[in-house]
This record gives structure tokens, sequence and C-alpha cells, in this order.
């Protein structure tokens, strides 16, 4: 396996297949992911996840919160065409939001 370099410079996992075994949702298999967020964005990812059920509901784990935030940005056509920086993708991402 060869590692991969992202366009942001830095070295991403090497690529790997799922095994059988693992969790699917919607016939998609779920393979383990791990990333790094700064402690603010870290603490927000749990508050949100415990909101539900502090207001009556239950609660929603951070991977289906993660999971589904990027759901919708694939379902509705997050475009990375010629982003150059992190910082233009961070532009993109919040027009893309509004």
């Amino acid at each position: 396996m060869t590692k991969k370099r992202s366009a942001f410079g830095k070295n991403l996992a090497p690529t790997s297949k799922v095994k059988a075994s693992q969790k699917v949702i919607n016939d998609d298999p779920l393979k383990h992911s791990t990333f790094l967020l700064p402690v603010s964005q870290k603490q927000w990812l749990e508050d949100l996840s415990y909101t539900a059920k502090r207001t009556g509901g239950t609660r929603i784990t951070q991977a289906t919160i993660v999971r589904l935030l990027i759901q919708t940005a694939k379902d509705k056509g997050l475009d990375t065409t010629g982003i150059t920086s992190e910082e233009a993708l961070q532009e993109r991402i919040n027009s893309f939001f509004k």
C-alpha cells in the first residue's frame, strides 16, 4: 500500500479494503476513520450530541452527526474544484451552507 498526499500537503492513511464483518448503513459498509479536531470543535460536537437527549429525545452519537454532515454535503453536491487552501475551502463551505 502506498500513502497518498492530500491537496494540502498532508499524508493520508494508506487505502485498505473494508472487512465483510463491519457494520453497514444503507448497504454501505462503515470504515473506521480518525481525525483531529480543535478543542472548541470537539466540545461543540459533544454538546450537540447530547442536546437531543437533554431536550426530551435520545442522544445522537458524534459519529452520526459527522457522518450526516458529510452525507448532506455529498448529496447537495459540495464542489471542491479549484480549491487551493484550507481558507478557500472554508469560504466554499460557508457559502454552501447559506
